[in-house]
């Protein structure tokens, strides 16, 4: 399993930008976000959420637990995260290895929900 760690302080621009590019089903604090991107998506809301979640296509490409200052992308979208590193929105690592859970029970569930593995 492989994850990009975004570090950045501009979460609004990063999510949108991937709003942008990935558009799908959004979740903060783990409901359905039903407004438009204008009142949801700001450092203020983004700052205060535990949960964000953002699922293009059954695959989800960006999210955090614990605030934002976790926010991490699917492997998958490694070349637009260079992208935006590029354009100094944000910096990031990248977290090689293999998954230490095993391929069976429900960690491994939750994780495969999670990471799209």
């Amino acid at each position: 399993m492989v994850l990009v760690w975004l570090h950045t302080k501009r979460y609004s621009a990063v999510v949108r930008k991937f709003l942008e590019r990935y558009p799908g089903h959004v979740e903060v604090d783990r409901k359905p976000v039903h407004e438009p991107v204008e009142a949801w998506c700001t450092n203020n809301r983004l700052y205060r959420a535990v949960n964000f979640s953002l699922v293009h296509n059954g695959l989800e490409v960006l999210g955090f637990h614990d605030g934002p200052s976790n926010m991490w992308a699917h492997e998958s979208a490694t070349p637009f995260v260079e992208q935006l590193a590029r354009e100094r929105l944000l910096r990031f690592t990248v977290a090689r290895g293999p998954s230490p859970l095993p391929r069976t029970g429900i960690f491994h569930q939750v994780i495969r929900r999670l990471f799209g593995t």
